[in-house]
């Protein structure tokens, strides 16, 4: 009788887990999408030629990537800082870099959940800066204080590692959100994490 209820109890907990969980693939070959980063500043100083100290940023991170294998993704990115400033200057970051990025092959199945996706990704970036685990400049106008805890340089002579854990759920039948939390690693810096948003399309 107990091996009747522990076979009972096992396959009905298979049976829930088999509806719960849902074995599906990905048919689009390509995905074309980018990242938005953006930061504004504005502070009150005190001077007669400039009422307001202004920083904008626009990092875009535009990428493509074509499936080789079964939910298995390889591409390219592109990141370039579009900046602008009236009192503090400074050269732009520039990244290029490869990436691979695997879908996990299961979905949940209810009807909101069903077309959510879950990955994993590697990127491997040279870049023209790096982040440092201390302040490398210092930058003061009126009120302000900058601390830099980055270097620029001349080329895309750093290396960096990124890898994001993220999911996607559609906008439209190819258009999709992308949301993901990522570490990235400077390989002689150090390390930051973050989270991204951008989105995507699929053909």
């Amino acid at each position: 009788m107990k091996n009747v209820l522990l076979f009972l109890l096992v396959f009905t907990s298979c049976t829930v887990k088999a509806q719960f969980l849902t074995k599906d693939s990905l048919q689009e070959n390509f995905k074309i999408g980018f990242y938005p980063v953006l930061l504004y500043y504005e502070e009150k100083v005190d001077d007669p030629n400039m009422k307001f100290a202004r920083i904008f940023s626009c990092e875009c991170r535009p990428y493509i990537s074509y499936r080789i294998i079964q939910n298995l993704y390889v591409g390219g990115a592109f990141s370039y800082e579009f900046y602008k400033s009236n009192f503090y200057t400074k050269d732009k970051l520039i990244e290029l870099g490869v990436f691979s990025r695997y879908y996990v092959p299961f979905i949940i199945n209810k009807r909101f959940f069903k077309n959510f996706r879950v990955y994993g990704e590697f990127a491997y970036n040279k870049t023209n800066y790096k982040v440092v685990p201390y302040v490398a400049n210092v930058v003061e106008f009126k009120n302000i204080t900058i601390e830099e805890d980055y270097i620029i340089y001349n080329s895309l002579n750093q290396n960096k590692i990124t890898i994001p854990i993220g999911i996607e759920f559609p906008i439209t039948k190819k258009l999709k959100l992308d949301f993901n939390w990522q570490y990235s690693k400077y390989i002689q810096g150090t390390h930051i994490t973050g989270f991204m948003s951008g989105v995507s399309y699929n053909f």
